[in-house]
Parts: C-alpha cells; sequence; structure tokens
C-alpha cells in the first residue's frame, strides 16, 4: 500500500498538534511491511525529525527553509509538490494534511480528518471561516472516508456538512509522553510561590479563561491558591484589565513559552488542571494532566467527557456559578487519590501506535 501525506499543514506551521498528527502517523506506519510512505513537504521548518522515518518505507521529498509559514510558503510548495505528483503517482491512499484535496495527486481512495469544528461553531473569531467553510465542505465531499478524532467531532461534522455516517470513523489521538527532567524542576519550583491552579494553551474566547477569572475570584480562591496560566500568548490588554479588575494581579502568574520537561513539572505539581473552555475537537491538555496525576475539572460539553470519562471532575457552563462550584468540590475531593488512580489508568489507553493502528484499519477497509 502506498501513502501520500501532503504539504499544507507543513507549509502553514513548523510545530502543532497537526504537525504530530501526521508525524506520528507517518513513523509508525513506515516501520510496516506492507506500508510505504511518501510525505510531500516541500520547503518547511517542520520540528518534528521525518528524517528518522523508516528509509526502506518511506519517502520524504522536504528540504528546510528559512522561507517563514504562510501564503507564500504554501504557494512555493503547492507549485514544487504538484508538478512532482505527476509523475510519482498514483498512490493507493491520499490523506489529505488540510483542507483542500490537490488537484493533481493521483490516487485510489481520498482521506481527510476533523480534528474540530471550531470555525464552524464560531465564525465571528475567524475572519477566512467562510472560505475554510467552503474548502472544507469540497474535501469532504470528495473524500472516501473522513476520520474524527472523537464521537463529538464526528457529530459536529454530520451537523455541519451533512456527512453520511458510513463515510466517517473515529480514531482517537495519541497521548504524547511527557516526561520529567529532574535537572528542571529546582528552577520551576523556585518561580512558585503558592499552591496552585493551571491553565495550559490558548486562550480564544470560547476557551472561557475570563469565566475562569472570575470564577477564581469570586471564588475567594485567590486568598490560598495562585493561578498559573501557561502556553498561549502573553495576557492580552482585555486579560489585564480583567485581572486587574478582580484584584487578583497578585495570584496570577503567566508563562508564554515552557520546554516539554517544565510542562511535566506543572502538571505534576498542580493542585488542580482546569479546562474551562466551551467546545474542544479532542481534548489533549486534559489527557497530559490525567498522565501526570493531575487532577482535572473540565467542561461538560464537547468531548472531553469522551476523552476524560470519570476520571475528571466536569461543570457546567452553562449554569452560573458551577465553575467555582466545580473548583471548590475538586479542591477539596476526599476521594483525590483514587481519582489521581483512575486518571493514569484512562490515560494509559491512548497512544500513537494505537492511532496509526486503527488508521491504517481505515486505509485497508478503502
Amino acid at each position: 500500500m502506498r501513502v501520500l501525506y501532503d504539504h499544507q499543514l507543513f507549509s502553514l506551521q513548523n510545530h502543532g498538534g497537526g504537525s504530530t498528527y501526521f508525524y506520528e502517523l507517518a513513523s509508525r506506519l513506515s516501520r510496516t511491511s506492507d506500508v510505504h510512505v511518501d510525505v510531500f513537504m516541500g520547503f518547511h521548518g517542520s520540528q518534528q525529525p521525518f528524517d528518522s522515518l523508516a528509509p526502506s518505507h518511506s519517502r520524504v521529498m522536504g528540504w528546510k527553509s528559512s522561507v517563514r509559514p504562510g501564503l507564500l510558503r504554501y504557494a512555493l510548495n503547492e507549485a514544487v509538490t504538484s508538478v512532482h505528483c505527476i509523475s510519482a503517482g498514483p498512490w493507493d491512499i491520499y490523506h489529505s494534511t488540510l483542507y483542500r484535496r490537490m488537484p493533481l495527486v493521483r490516487a485510489r481512495r481520498t482521506v481527510a480528518t476533523n480534528h474540530d469544528c471550531t470555525q464552524e461553531r464560531f465564525p465571528e473569531l475567524f475572519s477566512d471561516s467562510k472560505r475554510i467553510f467552503k474548502a472544507k465542505k469540497s474535501l469532504y465531499d470528495k473524500a472516501d472516508a473522513i476520520i474524527c478524532v472523537s464521537e463529538s467531532s464526528r457529530k459536529d461534522l454530520m451537523e455541519f456538512y451533512g456527512v453520511p455516517v458510513s463515510k466517517t470513523h473515529v480514531v482517537h489521538l495519541g497521548l504524547p509522553r511527557l516526561v520529567r527532567a529532574p535537572n528542571q524542576s529546582g528552577e520551576f519550583v523556585a518561580r512558585l510561590r503558592r499552591p496552585y491552579l493551571l491553565f495550559v494553551g490558548a486562550r480564544h474566547s470560547y476557551k472561557n479563561f475570563l469565566g475562569l477569572l472570575n470564577a477564581f475570584s469570586s471564588g475567594g480562591f485567590a486568598r490560598e491558591y495562585d493561578l498559573l496560566v501557561v502556553g498561549g500568548a502573553r495576557f492580552t490588554d482585555v486579560e489585564t484589565a480583567e485581572i486587574q479588575r478582580l484584584g487578583i494581579m497578585d495570584s496570577v502568574q503567566q508563562w508564554d513559552f515552557v520546554s516539554p520537561e517544565v510542562l511535566a513539572e506543572a502538571y505534576l505539581r498542580a493542585e488542580l488542571f482546569v479546562s474551562p473552555s466551551l467546545y474542544e475537537g479532542f481534548g489533549l491538555p486534559p489527557l497530559e494532566a490525567l498522565s501526570m496525576g493531575c487532577p482535572v475539572l473540565a467542561s461538560n460539553s464537547a468531548s472531553v467527557p469522551e476523552v476524560c470519562g470519570d476520571a475528571a471532575h466536569y461543570f457546567d457552563p452553562r449554569v452560573e456559578g458551577d465553575l467555582e462550584r466545580g473548583i471548590r468540590e475538586a479542591l477539596g475531593d476526599p476521594d483525590r487519590q483514587r481519582r489521581i488512580a483512575l486518571g493514569l489508568e484512562t490515560a494509559s489507553r491512548y497512544s500513537w501506535q494505537i492511532t496509526a493502528e486503527k488508521t491504517l484499519e481505515v486505509y485497508q477497509a478503502l
């Protein structure tokens, strides 16, 4: 079986969850005896080690480049890889890495992945939401199979695009294993002031970060805990003004970037990881937290209850004051150690090897 992954995602990002997803698939499938994987990346700056793919079962067409991720790099790679596709095909499976099917790719079957429908649910947050919807609609109509990363994302796919359920397959994402670095723990601990609640990742409005700030303040948690915010850009003017208005400036710490080793330490030492997001296609940070023995409180909407099950605490974002209640009950949970053990067990069920095996089953069925 010959499988092709195209340049699209790698043209628009050097790192991120999407890049990890396709690297993990390519890495594992290229070690499968009857699969050959082609990755046509073009000019890229990917931080994934694609040169480590099994050379006897893979081919990577790509060149490290200083051209920044974006439309220029995308257009350049579209031209370069399209020309090569004319003579290099046909493939058995063409798995598009983003929202388009490259027209010059010759393949027996086309596969797409639906990670989430964020642009569709929150179009006001994206200036190009109409263009993305049109592109995804065209791709999903042409695709022979669509992999969804959760039952929740499949439900969204069917709601927004009217895709028949027979065309869809749920394959959960794998979980990257965070590893502690003892030599970095001392520096991390030195920056801490008090026990803390943890928030990780981007803070778009649907992530409900302002809701967390208000619950943290109104519940009086700032008297005993800090709120540690890891990842995402620096606080916006709106966020800073809200933190000042709530009078919790001395209780909120923000580290816009940390290494995976420090992130592992942050999860491990947190009193509680809070995911107030109104929408997730999968929900990787809550699962990461569980894998490090950190209790989790998450919104009961979208995919997180599916992914984390009974290992997490939940609140209803539609009920005023329920986030505050959830934080208080999670911090005072008398079954904390039992729930931590359940979280570790739950997280152990997710691996990239399982993701690759189930994805291969989709390819083979086609």
